[in-house]
């Protein structure tokens, strides 16, 4: 699926589809920290399905659903909201 670099290039994420077919559910929100090579799913959603991203501030990942509604996922409370 899609990728987005941190802010500082130190990390990216990028979304998985369960299916050959994307956006398909679930869609996993996947971390990987560069420098150690690690990665871990930061969320899994089958509602939303998720379909796109952007990372332009260090704290907050912009994603899209399936019907185009924008949502944010804040890296430090772990949690998925959507913006109006």
């Amino acid at each position: 699926g899609p990728i987005a670099w941190a802010p500082d290039g130190s990390s990216l994420a990028y979304l998985q589809f369960s299916g050959v077919c994307q956006p398909e559910p679930p869609s996993y929100l996947v971390l990987v920290s560069l420098g150690s090579s690690d990665s871990r799913t930061l969320l899994t959603s089958s509602d939303p399905v998720l379909g796109g991203l952007e990372w332009r501030d260090a704290g907050i990942i912009t994603l899209w659903d399936e019907a185009g509604q924008r949502w944010e996922y804040d890296l430090a409370q772990s949690r998925l909201f959507q913006k109006p």
